[in-house]
């Protein structure tokens, strides 16, 4: 049987996470942090990356105010 790639496991994963969560500023918040605790494994770093930045920008469209988006933001900056 063949093996499942990191991208796609984690897409698979959080990707409706990211997709139907855009809009919530708490489950954003969240979905990025949980990110950047994943990110720490080297073997999962470059695509949580990616994944992480998309959902960002998801929820940088989805979120109608200011403060929210700067929530997000803060929370993908965090390190």
């Amino acid at each position: 049987m063949p093996g499942i790639a990191d991208a796609d496991l984690l897409d698979d994963v959080f990707g409706p996470v990211a997709h139907y969560g855009a809009g919530d500023v708490a489950v954003a918040v969240r979905l990025q942090k949980g990110l950047k605790t994943l990110a720490t494994t080297p073997a999962l770093a470059g695509a949580v990356e990616v994944l992480a930045r998309e959902a960002l920008d998801r929820s940088r469209v989805a979120l109608p105010i200011a403060a929210d988006v700067a929530r997000v933001e803060a929370a993908a900056e965090a390190g």
